[in-house]
């Protein structure tokens, strides 16, 4: 897969509510913290990654598409709970 391919989904990516963050570190607490949710979640795959999916290409993949969806809806939620 070439960079030719990857372009239209970085594009899509930087549509997400992560972008109101403008702060370069804050956009890397609300992921890491998505990733250390991830852990919580499927504890036995970071101590036998070769195992699970969720370590290979496509399931890094799948994984950060859910990734997005949750920040993005928890961004949401949290923006409309403000009001």
């Amino acid at each position: 897969m070439g960079y030719r391919r990857l372009t239209p989904d970085y594009k899509w990516v930087k549509w997400t509510r992560l972008a109101q963050f403008p702060d370069a570190d804050a956009q890397y607490k609300v992921i890491k913290n998505f990733w250390i949710a991830v852990k919580k979640w499927l504890p036995k795959a970071w101590n036998k990654p070769r195992d699970y999916a969720i370590f290979k290409g496509v399931g890094l993949y799948a994984i950060s598409y859910v990734g997005i969806e949750v920040v993005d809806r928890s961004l949401t939620e949290r923006e409309i709970l403000k009001r």
